[in-house]
């Protein structure tokens, strides 16, 4: 599958699927390849760290937020990244097109959080 196709699956899974460790692991399968990578830019969007940061003080109870780091795929109008919530790792996707993306929070234990977001909402599941 071309790197067009894996982003076209992953959009389709963003908007269908209900099980968010399986779009999670799209999107972790396009991050690592290369190519992908090497479209990446480092951008701000206030909207997208405002709503993500929301629901990770929303998971972690009042979490102090550092570390935000994000990028911009331009081709596929994604946008990327990652932080802290308290310590624990978290991560972002999403996709203009469809103003829907998700977040994961870690926690202990093997258990992460993840969130289906828009920047005006979101729903939410555990693992």
């Amino acid at each position: 599958m071309n790197l067009d196709e894996e982003v076209e699956n992953l959009l389709l899974a963003v908007e269908e699927k209900t099980v968010f460790t399986d779009i999670y692991d799209l999107f972790y399968d396009l991050t690592d390849k290369a190519e992908f990578r090497k479209m990446c830019v480092p951008a701000n969007n206030k909207k997208i760290k405002a709503t993500v940061t929301s629901i990770a003080k929303k998971i972690v109870k009042n979490a102090v937020i550092s570390g935000f780091k994000s990028v911009k795929v331009d081709r596929y109008k994604l946008w990327h990244g990652v932080f802290y919530s308290d310590m624990r790792m978290s991560t972002f996707f999403y996709f203009e097109k469809l103003d829907m993306g998700l977040v994961s929070v870690s926690g202990p234990k093997d258990h992460i959080d993840i969130a289906r977001f828009t920047v005006g909402g979101y729903s939410r599941c555990t693992h």
